[in-house]
């Protein structure tokens, strides 16, 4: 029950959140949330499967469960139950996490440099701006989108806007 897991996170510790019967810890991925660590602060210990349909989150949204740390199962869940007479299960995965749902079939290594594996990809407009508009949220360990497998040219790529200004504008000057 949420009694339990709120038991669980006194005793263990944790940010834990109950969603379609798992169990997961939220902490690290609280800070990157979208919305702000509030609104995952006032959910901690709870089912959050209403609230999240409700905000009308993304198929990419639903997806960053599969990245999260899965602590257990509510048993006898199925997808009536509202969470009040579950029970919590050991450590397992979220193997209804696995990200087949999503509307890019792409299967990338976001560990190496995008720019590479999109180029190489043979795929239609549609599916490449479907990819596109779905945000990539990399949790467990929390870390930036590579674009490129090189490490200077990814350096250069995270210049600070002003940087771009305060070198052109004198050569341009120059010339």
């Amino acid at each position: 029950t949420e009694e339990e897991v709120q038991a669980y996170m006194k005793k263990e510790g944790g940010h834990l959140v109950i969603y379609q019967g798992v169990v997961y810890e939220v902490g690290e991925y609280m800070e990157q949330h979208p919305g702000g660590q509030d609104l995952l602060e006032d959910e901690l210990g709870t089912n959050i499967d209403d609230k999240f349909e409700e905000a009308e989150h993304t198929k990419s949204a639903k997806n960053i469960f599969k990245d999260l740390e899965v602590v257990g199962k509510m048993k006898n869940h199925d997808e009536t139950s509202t969470g009040s007479s579950d029970e919590l299960q050991t450590r397992g995965g979220a193997s209804h996490m696995d990200g087949a749902s999503l509307g890019c079939t792409r299967d990338f290594d976001y560990s190496t440099g995008l720019w590479e594996q999109i180029w190489q990809c043979d795929w239609t407009f549609e599916e490449y701006y479907v990819y596109i508009n779905e945000p990539k949220v990399l949790v467990n360990p929390v870390r930036d989108l590579r674009l490129f497998k090189h490490p200077l040219r990814e350096f250069i790529t995270k210049t600070p806007w002003w940087l771009i200004p305060l070198f052109w504008v004198p050569v341009v000057a120059v010339m």
